[in-house]
Parts: structure tokens; C-alpha cells; sequence
């Protein structure tokens, strides 16, 4: 971390971050059988900032779901073991929660429940919670095997349809899960599932490239005020009336981000405003219905980069935390 993040940290009293220590992906090498590994490992260059708890975190993806298939108490004994391994080796203090990202299908669901559940045993002999990521549109699914949940509002809309506005967070896609008449319905999963739901919410942004009217790939790091290679086409609105979703097209070859860039490409820059966020959050808060013994759900942000975070003054972050 920098130390603007530092700073970041302290300036908001913030106590615990979710760390993602490494990728479990179902990858395949060429001319080799594919195998499910980890991926994009952390590394640490220093130590955590003292006082600050942290929430190791992995990603499973898709792909290692299925390949996994009939393997579960295997797979969650090579995650559990790797996780408890990198913690103790990276003196990340006393862990007393692990939380699994995984944007599960119908397909799929019962294998990555089935390596929750295995997960969750082994966790438990070391005084470790499970918690689970729940993406709006997995609301009203069926039991779900974590101890702990966090509701992700964001990555709401269809990244790869060019007349998507924004597919990080458009009010009118979340509306669309959390309206007025799925108030109870909501209530009701919590109850079920997981009555302590904390909300994370986004600050990142992203350019989506599309080539020839085709989803091409993500970018990351863009100067679009370079005229010369970047023509500014349109400004898209969500229904808060904020500005969104702003499209380029390329003007002459180029490389951004690792990717070779070309004439005629569009790039859709994705940047949730302000407003666009809190209207989001309170959304969410009107639809949560506080239940008899409940605690405030805490806010999450995503995620903690000084680029991201520069976009918001110390005001704005407050009011997420409020």
C-alpha cells in the first residue's frame, strides 16, 4: 500500500480489510490436461498497518467449479490448507474470518456448496468463520452455506452488450432486484440465509473495449485526454440523472494496459458517480429491514486504490460509512 491508502485507512478508522490472497482457477496449458490451481498469488513487500484486522479472501472461479466436480472435500482441503498457510507465513495476525468469491450458477451451485460447507468444517476447528459473497442476483436462492454474507452491489449489469450504461452499478438494474414489492422477499432470504449481511459497495472504474460491435476485453489504466488517439462520442445517464458511462473511439493504434488497441475500436469508460453509488445504498438500506436481533450492516468498500478512492472527497467516503 501507498500512503494515500494508508492514510485512507486511518482518516476513516477503518478496522478490517478483505485481502484476496490468490485465484482458484481450472486453467489448461497448451498440450497439457488442465488442472485447477492457484493464480495471481499476493505478495507482500510489507506488513499489514497495525490495528487493522484482515479477511483473507479467494476467488473461485467458474471454470475450477466444474472441473472440480465429484472433488470438493479435496479441493477445499487444498484451499483451506493454502489460506491458513500464506496468513501464518505473512503474519497476517489472528484470522477469524476467510471469505470465498464465487459468481456460482444454477449449474454449479450444488458443487460450490458442497465445497463451502467442507471448507467451513475446517475453518471451525481453527475458530474460523466462513463468509460468502451474494450477488443481487443470487437473492432468494436456496440455503446458503456461509456464516457470514456480503451483499455485492455492483457488477449489476451485462458487460459484454454494447448498450449496457453501466455494468458496474446502474440504479435501474438494481431496482430491479431490490423494488418495493421484493421488500419481504429480501427479508426473508436474510432471515433464512444469513442474517448478518454486511453491503460492499464500488469505487473502481474500468474502460470495456469493444471491437466491431463484439466484447474485446477490460482496460484498466487510460489517458483519454490524449485528442490525438481518443475522440469523446457520447455521455450516457443513468435514471439518478449522473453521468455513467462515457464512450471513446479509437483514433489510431495504440497500446493500453497490456492491449493492442485499434482504429474504430469503442471503449465504454465505467465510473459510478457519487450520487449513483449512495442512491444504490440506500436502495439496499430501505429493502434490508432491520431484524430482531440484528447489528448494522457494515459497509465495504471496493476497492482500496488510490485512484479510485481520489475520486471522492473525505465527505462523500464518510457518508458510505455513516
Amino acid at each position: 500500500m501507498d500512503s494515500v491508502q494508508r492514510a485512507f485507512l486511518s482518516d476513516n478508522e477503518i478496522d478490517r480489510i478483505y485481502l484476496r490472497l490468490f485465484d482458484v482457477d481450472g486453467r489448461q496449458e497448451p498440450g497439457a490436461e488442465a488442472q485447477v490451481t492457484p493464480v495471481g498469488s499476493v505478495r507482500f513487500s510489507q506488513s499489514v498497518p497495525e490495528g487493522i484486522e484482515v479477511v483473507p479472501t479467494v476467488f473461485i472461479t467458474v471454470e475450477a467449479i466444474k472441473r472440480s466436480h465429484g472433488q470438493m472435500d479435496t479441493l477445499a482441503a487444498r484451499i483451506t490448507k493454502r489460506v491458513l498457510a500464506m496468513s501464518s507465513y505473512n503474519k497476517l495476525g489472528a484470522v477469524r474470518e476467510v471469505q470465498f468469491d464465487c459468481d456460482w450458477t444454477q449449474s454449479t451451485q450444488d458443487d460450490f456448496f458442497r465445497l463451502c460447507k467442507a471448507s467451513k468444517e475446517i475453518f471451525s476447528k481453527e475458530g474460523i468463520i466462513l463468509s460468502g459473497t451474494v450477488r443481487l442476483h443470487q437473492i432468494g436462492k436456496e440455503f446458503l452455506p456461509f456464516d457470514r454474507g456480503v451483499l455485492m452491489v455492483y457488477n449489476t449489469g451485462a458487460i459484454t452488450e454494447e448498450s449496457t450504461v453501466n455494468a458496474i452499478l446502474d440504479t435501474a438494474d438494481v431496482a430491479k432486484y431490490l423494488h418495493p414489492s421484493s421488500v419481504k422477499r429480501f427479508a426473508k432470504f436474510r432471515a433464512k440465509n444469513c442474517p448478518v449481511m454486511d453491503i460492499a459497495l464500488p469505487l473502481y472504474g474500468w474502460g470495456v473495449v469493444f471491437r466491431g460491435g463484439d466484447f474485446f476485453r477490460l482496460i484498466h489504466e487510460v489517458d483519454f485526454s490524449d485528442t490525438a488517439t481518443f475522440s469523446r462520442l457520447d455521455c450516457v445517464e443513468d435514471t439518478d440523472a449522473a453521468v455513467t458511462g462515457t464512450r471513446y473511439r479509437v483514433l489510431r493504434q495504440t497500446r493500453v494496459d497490456g492491449a493492442e488497441l485499434m482504429p474504430g475500436d469503442v471503449i465504454r469508460q465505467e465510473l459510478p458517480s457519487y450520487q449513483t453509488i449512495m442512491n444504490a445504498y440506500k436502495m439496499v438500506e430501505k429493502a434490508y429491514q432491520v431484524l430482531p436481533g440484528d447489528r448494522r450492516p457494515s459497509t465495504i468498500l471496493y476497492h482500496l486504490d488510490s485512484a479510485s478512492i481520489s475520486r471522492f472527497s473525505a465527505e462523500q467516503i464518510a457518508s458510505f460509512y455513516m
